[in-house]
């Protein structure tokens, strides 16, 4: 199945100069920044071993990570200046927490108007059927107790298996979790559920159960991420295999109205289907919107086996949008080879920045693109950033931009957490 798929790329560069002057060293754009945890880098060993998925900016600096801690999960809170904050959690900077025996967080993670933190994940027990467990934290880290009947967690079944992977908050404060609900062995859709603020399953919302599956293809369908646009629709992106059983899939994106109908004013019946590579796999890993145009971060494999990072940008009515790329709403870059896209964000200037992978060394690197989709010459080396030394087995996860607009990737290591920030400008 292509879901929490976790790849690597290999990228290196080499470049001299020789002037007559003595050099100078300058900090630019894609250099690590160096008032992050003093190298650019930090590793928080979470008490097993596990990784970040997702980051969040706050107010100040500080940044919110959310991943996994052996079979549980875990938050932890960064300070402006790369280091755990102490006044979050029990001193440490870190809270762990769990709902069954086995826990899967993927990309659900919000920070509430009032400050209070919302995860979403899939829960499992030996044997049974997947459950939707939803946590309520205060803002220092501390469960919620007007959540969840004062435990700071409600555990939802759904007489199905599903996988929760994203989570967005509605301005009333009701909020979506998609994932991909299992019809059969063979088949899933792409789910989007609505829940009331105090957890409960919104009933007014799809077809009165609260739930709306889609079908893109007889085989397994994902929606990886979820987004709200202006106008309140919400829109859904992942894969759809090309048939049943045959673990080749392509790119997919929805669109639903407020109330959880398909909106057919949006590529005419309300989804989107495109293949990249013949043969080979297409997935959105990112998904962020320009005001009604929506832009797809897209981890792409041709038949050959080799990985490329791909963004994929749509008109508000689902049409490719061709002021975009060479043309056609596509930009593939297939220099260097085997760069795997794991997630997208956009800047105040419009810029597409991309967390990949160095494949041979496991290390992160961050790309950035021109509003247009062209890379930036003016980040890194030719739109890419110095691979980032941190020890074996690095990867990227989730990319954000903090509220200094600098850029932060965070990931793991083969034992820890892994966070990184890069400077903008």
């Amino acid at each position: 199945m292509a879901r929490s798929r976790r790849l690597a790329v290999q990228l290196t560069f080499g470049t001299a100069f020789l002037v007559a002057l003595p050099l100078v060293a300058y900090a630019m754009a894609g250099d690590l920044d160096t008032s992050f945890s003093g190298d650019g880098m930090q590793t928080t060993n979470v008490g097993a071993t596990g990784s970040a998925s997702t980051v969040v900016r706050l107010a100040g600096g500080k940044l919110l990570v959310y991943g996994t801690s052996g079979s549980g999960m875990a938050l932890v809170r960064y300070t402006n200046g790369g280091n755990p904050d102490t006044t979050f959690g029990g001193g440490d900077g870190i809270v762990t927490f769990s709902a069954l025996s086995e826990d899967n967080p993927y990309n659900s993670l919000s920070v509430l108007q009032s400050g209070k933190i919302l995860v979403a994940a899939e829960a499992d027990t030996a044997g049974g059927l997947a459950k939707l467990a939803l946590f309520r934290f205060t803002p220092s880290g501390n469960k919620d107790a007007t959540f969840g009947r004062g435990t700071g967690k409600r555990v939802i079944g759904f007489q199905k298996s599903f996988y929760a992977y994203d989570l967005a908050v509605l301005s009333n404060g009701k909020f979506l979790v998609g994932g991909e609900f299992v019809r059969t062995l063979v088949d899933d859709q792409f789910m989007v559920v609505r829940l009331k603020p105090s957890g409960a399953i919104d009933h007014t919302f799809g077809g009165g159960d609260g739930i709306v599956r889609t079908n893109f293809s007889a085989g397994t369908d994902g929606a990886w991420r979820i987004a709200v646009d202006p106008q309140g629709r919400i829109l859904a992106g992942g894969w759809a295999e090309e048939s049943a059983g045959a673990s080749k899939w392509d790119v997919a994106l929805a669109r639903y109205t407020p109330g959880g109908a398909l909106d057919h004013t949006f590529s005419g019946d309300g989804k989107v289907h495109i293949q990249l590579y013949k043969g080979g796999d297409d997935y959105i890993y990112g998904l962020r919107l320009e005001g009604s145009r929506v832009v797809g971060g897209v981890y792409t494999k041709d038949s050959g086996g080799k990985e490329r990072i791909a963004l994929i940008r749509w008109a508000a009515n689902g049409t490719l949008d061709h002021t975009f790329g060479g043309g056609d709403g596509k930009v593939i870059t297939t220099n260097p080879d085997n760069m795997a896209l794991q997630d997208i964000t956009v800047d105040s200037a419009g810029r597409i920045v991309v967390g990949t992978y160095d494949r041979t060394v496991s290390q992160m690197v961050v790309a950035r693109y021109r509003p247009g989709g062209t890379l930036d010459p003016s980040f890194g080396t030719g739109g890419f950033s110095l691979t980032t030394a941190f020890g074996s087995g690095a990867f990227p996860d989730g990319i954000t931009i903090d509220s200094n607009k600098k850029i932060v990737v965070v990931g793991g290591t083969s034992s820890m957490w892994a966070a990184a920030r890069y400077l903008s400008s």
